[in-house]
């Protein structure tokens, strides 16, 4: 499946923030060196010495974050949600160093934590289409075979194939929106908005026809 616009958003948004911190960490080094020639204001350089090597490891984590949401690797989503979190502590760590830039960075690795728990982001990074995805349930099985062995023990086709078969005079006093909401009516949706492909459909609507 393509790339969603969220993960791209988010790629260019880290790499962006890795340019800032580096930038950042450029200028507090700068005053960090002046200061260390200064007896009294020694120990104040030193410690922002220290803020700026902590920057230019935050710097690193965006771009190393970046480059794992534009792969669409399978651990890439292993490696965002752990960078993320080793981020998160770090911009903490810079803010109360006095980096009120930090406050950004903070709000955006949040999201992304929340955002890697969506289900399209987690189809994205396993590598993992619509078609493998269960109809009924929304189980997600690596492959077309788990899929179907997940179905013979599906409780909610079970269900959806229990249900009494309406005669030809019933079908006529369906409400067209009801139809819509039903399964095949979720499948042709789909189909019009490219999600899946028309063998897949095929194939899908034959198990709902059975």
């Amino acid at each position: 499946m393509g790339r969603p616009l969220g993960v791209s958003f988010l790629g260019v948004w880290y790499i962006l923030e890795g340019l800032t911190l580096f930038a950042l960490a450029i200028g507090v080094g700068y005053i960090a060196n002046s200061m260390m020639g200064n007896s009294f204001l020694g120990g104040i350089g030193q410690f922002a010495g220290w803020i700026a090597s902590a920057i230019v490891i935050a710097a690193l984590i965006e771009f190393t974050i970046a480059g794992a949401l534009f792969s669409g690797r399978s651990g890439g989503r292993v490696i965002v949600i752990i960078l993320a979190i080793v981020n998160l502590i770090i911009q903490l760590m810079t803010l109360f160093g006095g980096n009120v830039f930090a406050i950004g960075y903070i709000v955006i690795d949040v999201i992304v934590l929340f955002y890697m728990w969506r289900p399209h982001v987690v189809d994205y990074f396993k590598g993992r289409s619509d078609y493998e995805r269960c109809v009924y349930c929304n189980y997600l099985a690596e492959n077309g075979k788990e899929l179907h062995n997940h179905h013979t023990t599906c409780e909610k086709r079970k269900a959806y194939h229990s249900r009494p078969k309406q005669s030809q005079s019933a079908k006529a006093y369906v409400n067209p929106k009801d139809d819509d909401l039903s399964n095949l009516g979720i499948l042709k949706s789909r189909l019009a908005k490219g999600e899946i492909t028309k063998s897949e459909y095929d194939e899908l609507k034959g198990e709902f026809e059975k």
